[in-house]
């Protein structure tokens, strides 16, 4: 299967494979932190569930991995490092976790949740 979404200025082309969905963002490096740049995002199937069944738009998960504050670092992961981010859709906080493949500029979204008031605290960046 394979779809393309148009949102201007970029061309978002989604393949979907056995597990995972990739999205790739033509003509696009995005630093998320000091010293590690992304070409391209990949959304795993999981996340790609989690977005639907809570009718979370790719965009804000876009923006998030792009733009979003680095609030946990999860450096030990396997098979690659991970992050959580917190960005933003209207009012709604939304965490996203994925995971940085810099040896092929890419970044794998793992998760992707809005975030319980009784788990974390009032900003959403810290565990209760």
């Amino acid at each position: 299967m394979q779809a393309v979404f148009t949102s201007h200025p970029k061309t978002i082309i989604l393949f979907k494979t056995a597990k995972t969905y990739i999205l790739v963002l033509e003509s696009l490096i995005v630093t998320i932190e000091v010293g590690v740049e992304i070409s391209s995002l990949v959304f795993s199937a999981h996340a790609v569930q989690r977005m639907f069944e809570r009718s979370i738009d790719k965009q804000v998960v876009i923006d998030a991995v792009h733009t979003g504050l680095i609030i946990e670092r999860y450096d030990d992961d396997k098979p690659y490092p991970s992050r959580l981010v917190i960005g933003w859709t209207n009012v709604t906080p939304v965490h996203v976790v994925f995971a940085v493949d810099s040896e092929n500029d890419r970044a794998i979204v793992i998760t992707v949740y809005v975030p319980s008031s009784e788990n974390w605290s009032e900003n959403y960046t810290r565990r209760q």
